[in-house]
């Protein structure tokens, strides 16, 4: 089982290599995935490889006929978590603003959200 695990990591690791191009040490690839709702000018931004999430949204520049995104910080369970490779899987549900972070290499889910100007995430299961 553990040669298994460490060729599937050695596999993650060169996925790593050739899809990431010229990246330096401490930056990564980045995913992202708009929420459900109709209702909402939000998306999340994920670190693949580092899990670190981050809820976004567009506001508009007051005056202005322009606007920018910004990003809550990443709170409680939502930093960067042990190194992996990592994805979002976005709910049906028409009204959520939450989505779900996963584990692809361990298995684990983290259901994530926005909460006081942060992100956070749920424990994962053991």
């Amino acid at each position: 089982m553990t040669a298994r695990v460490g060729v599937v990591a050695a596999a993650a690791a060169a996925a790593m290599v050739v899809f990431a191009g010229n990246l330096r040490a401490g930056e990564g690839l980045y995913e992202f995935e708009a929420v459900p709702s109709d209702e909402s000018n939000s998306f999340y931004r994920l670190n693949t490889a580092t899990g670190e999430i981050n809820y976004c949204y567009w506001i508009k520049i007051e005056g202005k006929d322009l606007g920018q995104s910004v990003c809550d910080p990443a709170g409680e369970n939502a930093g960067p978590q042990r190194p992996g490779v990592y994805g979002l899987l976005r709910t049906n549900y028409k009204t959520e603003v939450g989505i779900f972070r996963v584990d692809k290499l361990a298995g684990k889910i983290w259901q994530c959200f926005p909460s006081n100007n942060k992100t956070v995430c749920s424990p994962p299961p053991p």
